[in-house]
């Protein structure tokens, strides 16, 4: 994109199937980004229905609002003669078109013989970008059209009622750590945690259609600790109305166990007469709830909050010191203990700055999407020097 089409009037269709129209005011090629004013947004058929709707009349949005090129699906300039759509990845230079002249006859000795060529200036291409990469970027675009449509203070209302209704979310250090009281000697358990996954960019689609409640409670009864539920919508096609009835699923079911064991603590109590060797079912716990998502904002803990969740998913690989510690702050000020994930020795140092107190460690890097499984064990060799 010239910077000679500053000032013209585009439209951008973002990966994400929403239409954006504005006047163009910087163009980086550096970063491989264009920047827009006055930005309209209109709604396409690819965006329908849940929290990101887009309304299908246009409307002003934005005063300012930038773009990475590998967010861009295409990119029309409006006042251009013969606007091609945008196809390829990198912001690359483009001219107008020099008007067709007729031909004229040129010799050796004449006065029209072609000046020698100038030397073509190339534009270098911007450094591939991972498939993380481009999830985190959406989600920064996501989050700034999610705070356009559900200001903070209707999700910050969301999490006093939940709260009023269930109580305060689960610890996950506690939830990790916890044993069973009634056991006559408590042991260091293993706590195993189950997610719900309806796609993902190396499997594609996965279960679109399963019924989430099921599937949690299935979870659930199976001994889950915690599950871990999806929410980018765009690649993992999840949403946060999956963790709203996750959540749900885990207190039906919560409230069901803890009935079933009060009845037969209430049998055992009147049989006490009998001499017994089965020991009473130990106390239920409710399962803990995740949302894993790209977190890139605060504002998406607010929502993970109001949407139900107990604690978020913190993956270091896309966030800087500053933005990692902050969040983690932030979460625990909404009374919740993140999952922090790492993928090398170096960001294990990194969580452990920041103050995290619960670290995952995912065997496949996410730049690559190459799984090693030699990874958690030399994080765990790491950590025991420094803990």
């Amino acid at each position: 994109m010239a910077q000679s089409f500053i000032g013209s009037t585009i439209t951008i269709t973002s990966v994400s199937q929403i239409r954006y129209e504005g006047i163009l005011t910087a163009v980086d090629q550096q970063e491989a980004t264009v920047s827009l004013q006055d930005v309209r947004m209109f709604g396409t058929e690819g965006r329908k229905g849940g929290q990101n709707e887009v309304p299908p009349n246009p409307t002003t949005v934005y005063s300012l609002i930038k773009f990475r090129a590998s967010n861009i699906l295409e990119l029309n300039v409006m006042d251009f003669p013969t606007p091609a759509p945008f196809v390829d990845p990198a912001i690359v230079s483009a001219t107008k078109a020099p008007p067709a002249q007729q031909p004229t006859p040129i010799g050796p000795n004449s006065s029209n013989a072609p000046p020698p060529p100038a030397a073509t200036k190339t534009t270098p291409s911007p450094p591939d970008r991972s498939i993380l990469d481009e999830i985190a970027t959406q989600r920064l675009l996501d989050v700034t059209i999610a705070k356009t449509t559900t200001p903070l203070e209707p999700l910050q209302q969301l999490i006093l009622q939940n709260d009023a209704a269930f109580g305060p979310p689960l610890d996950l250090y506690t939830v990790f750590t916890r044993t069973n009281p009634d056991a006559a000697t408590p042991t260091s358990p293993i706590a195993l945690a189950a997610e719900f996954k309806r796609a993902s960019p190396s499997k594609g689609d996965i279960a679109l259609d399963v019924d989430i409640a099921t599937q949690i409670t299935t979870y659930a009864n199976a001994g889950a600790a915690l599950v871990s539920v999806l929410t980018e919508p765009n690649w993992f096609k999840g949403s946060l109305q999956d963790m709203q009835q996750a959540r749900s699923a885990v207190e039906a079911q919560f409230l069901q166990a803890t009935q079933a064991t009060q009845a037969t603590h209430a049998t055992h109590a009147t049989h006490a007469t009998h001499a017994s060797t089965d020991p009473p079912p130990p106390h239920p716990q409710r399962v803990a709830v995740l949302r894993k998502d790209f977190i890139v904002d605060e504002y998406q803990l607010y929502e993970a909050r109001a949407f139900g969740a107990d604690t978020v998913l913190l993956i270091v690989a896309i966030l800087d010191d500053q933005n990692l510690t902050s969040l983690l702050n932030t979460a625990r000020a909404l009374g919740m203990e993140p999952l922090v994930e790492v993928n090398s020795i170096e960001e294990l140092h990194r969580a452990l700055a920041a103050t995290a107190l619960v670290i995952g460690v995912n065997n496949r890097n996410l730049h690559t999407f190459q799984v090693d499984l030699g990874t958690t064990e030399r994080v765990a060799r790491a950590l025991s020097f420094v803990c």
